[in-house]
């Protein structure tokens, strides 16, 4: 979920352009500052998949949480 975060910033707050921040957290991907990111189908996918673990787990903690605190004194 933090690529598809910095992603998300750099898309929206340097257009998209690959500076050497970005460039240092995910040099194993090849990229090269200047360059503009690229978001892939694959990409895109393996995004959505971390999303939903991480919602199914967030929403069973909240459901127990409410569900546990309804029933304590």
């Amino acid at each position: 979920m933090q690529h598809l975060w910095d992603t998300r910033n750099l898309i929206v707050h340097a257009q998209g352009i690959i500076d050497r921040s970005y460039l240092k957290k995910y040099k194993n991907l090849n990229l090269k500052t200047g360059e503009r990111v690229r978001v892939a189908s694959k990409l895109f996918a393996w995004w959505v998949e971390g999303l939903k673990d991480f919602l199914k787990l967030t929403d069973q903690f909240l459901s127990n949480y409410f569900r546990n605190k309804e029933t304590s004194p």
